[in-house]
């Protein structure tokens, strides 16, 4: 009956007066369990490490029509050709859509819609939609009319 529920019996024979006694296990390699557990969060720490060190995290705020340098020696540049957005009937957002066009070189080297969760990945870096809102335009001169700054703020 114990066999057949899984358990793992043990015979103790060391019982005075010629008495037999059995001891039953149930779940005996549960306590390693949690050994796995943290091991896995040890890995995950290190993933973590890795990637803090080796990796970069870059914010371009890029107006549709745009175009943005990646940096970092990537010698990418992002241009967000168009955004879309679209609600449902209780006017709840269902979904963000940019559509990016990756350059290297003046060569385009990768072109997709970018969705929240869904990156556009060139040669290991990722380019994440991170949030999407209102920018205005600025162009900024001097008295003699040379462009100091002109890109989108948002």
């Amino acid at each position: 009956m114990l066999g057949r529920n899984f358990y793992r019996r043990l015979p103790d024979d060391r019982l005075e007066g010629g008495t037999v006694g059995m001891y039953a296990d149930r779940f005996r390699w549960g306590p390693f369990g949690t050994a796995i557990a943290h091991a896995a969060m040890v890995v995950i720490l290190a993933a973590f490490g890795v990637s803090a060190f080796t990796g970069f995290e870059e914010n371009l705020d890029i107006s549709v029509g745009h175009t943005a340098q990646v940096g970092h020696g990537t010698g990418l540049s992002v241009t967000a050709e168009s955004f879309k957005d679209a609600y449902d009937e209780m006017g709840r957002p269902s979904d963000y859509v940019s559509h990016l066009v990756v350059e290297r070189d003046g060569q385009v080297v990768a072109e997709q819609d970018v969705r929240v969760n869904e990156p556009l990945r060139v040669d290991g870096t990722a380019l994440h939609q991170a949030s999407f809102g209102i920018a205005a335009a600025l162009r900024i001169t001097d008295q003699e009319g040379a462009v100091l700054f002109e890109a989108p703020v948002p």
